[in-house]
């Protein structure tokens, strides 16, 4: 009789249905972790994101401590047209003494970023936000932009860069529509203003995550549970919007250079 030498038996490779059934296993775990993976993930962008938030409000402070207590102007301040996420633009405005220094016109938070109140631009821009050229140090140079031609549309540029040559974008929604009338749904005119914090009331929102359709594709857009926003007083919480199913029933695409809608959803949806 032949004897089997010792150890052939542990030395026998897997069958095919042994094989499949440790495939079936690892395939069934990552259906499992990968969720799981995908939702701690955004927790950490969301966290960051509201960190953010908070840096800003301490930043919005410290300029109001130097400007009477009152915050920067915005967009709708300035003139018509601007869009909801302009913070910067080469054109003329109604602040010329950082045009004659050749500095453009900022908007917003960009007096924050121009003045070293933020020292890091990079702040401006949710950790979640996936549009392709409004984004830091950022050029449109294709100009995919329908509005304008190439290199004109952009994001805040690095240190020595110099950026687009019209508008610098960035992914936050700043308000300066205080004073707007909410039922006008047509294209503003300057007088919006931010709040002053001496009178305003400390739980109005002053500045969310991006909400409004103008790039009408809500994959670009932040955090699936909805908008990170940074309170007056200083406190940043989530304003939960489920896949945007509040925007997209509003169709909110109209007030991206709307000031009165545009404070209509601030007022009904993110200071309730």
């Amino acid at each position: 009789m032949k004897r089997s030498e010792p150890g052939a038996a542990s030395q026998r490779g897997f069958t095919i249905v042994e094989l499949l059934v440790v495939v079936s296993i690892i395939i069934l775990l990552l259906s499992i972790l990968l969720p799981s993976m995908r939702e701690a993930r955004e927790a950490a962008r969301i966290a960051k994101c509201t960190s953010q938030l908070h840096q800003m409000g301490v930043a919005l402070l410290d300029y109001a401590a130097d400007q009477q207590m009152q915050l920067p102007p915005g967009n709708a301040t300035s003139w018509r047209g601007y869009g909801i996420d302009a913070t910067w633009t080469s054109a003329g405005g109604v602040w010329p003494m950082y045009q004659s220094q050749g500095k453009g016109q900022p908007m917003g938070l960009a007096f924050l970023v121009m003045n070293d109140y933020i020292t890091d631009a990079r702040l401006m821009y949710c950790p979640s936000w996936k549009h392709p050229y409004h984004q830091y140090d950022t050029v449109d140079v294709a100009g995919l932009d329908g509005a304008g031609g190439p290199n004109m549309y952009g994001g805040w540029p690095a240190p020595g860069h110099a950026g687009p040559t019209r508008f610098r974008g960035i992914s936050y929604i700043y308000r300066s529509t205080f004073g707007c009338n909410t039922a006008d749904v047509g294209l503003g005119i300057p007088g919006g203003m931010p709040p002053n914090l001496r009178t305003g009331n400390g739980s109005v929102s002053i500045v969310s995550d991006h909400w409004t359709r103008r790039y009408d594709d809500w994959s670009l857009y932040g955090h699936k549970a909805g908008y990170p926003t940074l309170r007056l007083d200083g406190g940043a919480v989530m304003t939960q919007d489920y896949d945007n199913k509040f925007m997209v029933e509003n169709n909110v695409y109209w007030a991206h250079g709307r000031w009165g809608f545009q404070e209509n959803i601030w007022q009904t949806f993110f200071d309730k």
